[in-house]
């Protein structure tokens, strides 16, 4: 019955969503990047730099420059993975810290150097971390798409827009299936240029 249903939901998400989005009218090289498995973090590191696009339900709202610094530190199994948004490259530099976990289990967190803790784990070559601030959860993507970064953050209220399902349908007990509203996309393609 389980398996039914697992079945069900992956033929669901994948009618969904057949359609690939892509970056200023760039497609993503998914063949380049199913094939080649990344060395983490030693492929992620270096400067990375490009424009951050912000999108809503009406569109683009803004395009910010952004850069990631991802570097090696004196330390085993900690690195600096640094957000820099805007133009002043000091004002607008996040030095967080990227820290080992399990690497069996691809597992690492982002120390934020403020508190704030963020689990990512890595799943091929994807490091994806999926948190919640305020009333709204959050994911964010590192992903290395040939030579170059994709990073995008997902957001979305934590109140559900429709709940379907909790039903029997032809003899198969269907689950509660939550959708939610997909409020504000943020993505960039980066390059490394050191």
């Amino acid at each position: 019955m389980r398996l039914s249903i697992a079945i069900s939901i992956m033929v669901l998400f994948l009618s969904c969503h057949r359609k690939i989005d892509t970056v200023d009218s760039q497609p993503l090289n998914l063949k380049e990047t199913s094939e080649i498995k990344r060395q983490f973090p030693e492929d992620w590191l270096g400067y990375w730099k490009g424009d951050l696009h912000i999108y809503n339900e009406s569109g683009k709202t803004m395009t910010v420059p952004m850069a990631l610094d991802n570097a090696l530190t004196n330390q085993d199994s900690i690195w600096t993975w640094a957000i820099i948004y805007g133009e002043d490259t000091i004002k607008g530099r996040r030095d967080y810290e990227l820290q080992v976990v399990d690497t069996d289990k691809g597992h690492y967190v982002v120390d934020e150097k403020n508190s704030i803790f963020l689990d990512a784990f890595l799943l091929h070559n994807s490091l994806i971390s999926t948190f919640k601030v305020g009333e709204s959860y959050l994911q964010s993507t590192y992903e290395l798409d040939g030579d170059d970064m994709i990073f995008s953050i997902n957001v979305f209220p934590e109140k559900e827009i429709r709940i379907t399902g909790d039903t029997i349908h032809m003899g198969e007990e269907i689950p509660i299936v939550y959708s939610y509203k997909n409020s504000v996309l943020q993505k960039a393609r980066l390059k490394k240029i050191r």
